[in-house]
């Protein structure tokens, strides 16, 4: 079960679209924080944040049929996650707890992209509709906007940076947790 919650946990971080680029630079969905931040007002609203949801949803519906089958869905989720993972052990800088970690994240994430595509076909036709497709929307606005710890309904880049972090030890502890209690038992 903490093996699920670990992997679930390790998912949710990656699918919140937001990275870390090695430095002080934030991505968010893919693009400097800056771009996202239209108004330039220093923080990401929630309007900001989603943009246009039907952009985004005609890109990955690269036969231009306006649903999306599992092999579109699937190509446009693996590319970003495998940079994420090359980037993931970059900065893991040897530590084998992230290693083991990110090797996990690598296993799993197929079946995460499955159960994803599952969840956004209400209907079971194996397609997804845009209408299907906004349903996501609501898990992604609360998991960034968590972030916003002086509730402003902004999120700056010093939050996320303090969010990612967060998260980022609160897997690795539950990891060596797990490992310790694995190394134990033996």
């Amino acid at each position: 079960m903490l093996c699920r919650t670990l992997i679930v946990s390790a998912c949710v971080l990656l699918l919140s679209g937001c990275q870390s680029t090695g430095g002080t630079k934030i991505l968010v969905n893919g693009k400097p924080f800056k771009e996202v931040d239209v108004n330039n007002d220093g923080g990401i609203s929630e309007q900001e944040l989603l943009g246009d949801r039907k952009k985004a949803f005609n890109i990955m519906d690269i036969n231009g049929d306006e649903r999306l089958v599992f092999s579109e869905y699937q190509t446009v989720m693996m590319i970003p996650h495998q940079v994420k993972m090359a980037e993931r052990r970059k900065d893991a800088q040897g530590d084998p707890v992230i290693l083991k970690l990110v090797e996990q994240m690598e296993e799993t994430y197929p079946k995460v992209i499955e159960e994803k595509f599952s969840k956004l076909d209400k209907n079971k036709d194996k397609k997804i509709t845009y209408e299907e497709y906004q349903v996501s929307v609501k898990k992604i606005v609360e998991n960034f906007m968590s972030a916003d710890f002086d509730e402003d309904n902004l999120v700056s880049e010093k939050e996320l940076q303090t969010n990612m972090h967060l998260k980022i030890m609160k897997m690795r502890n539950e990891m060596i947790k797990k490992m310790t209690e694995k190394g134990s038992a033996k």
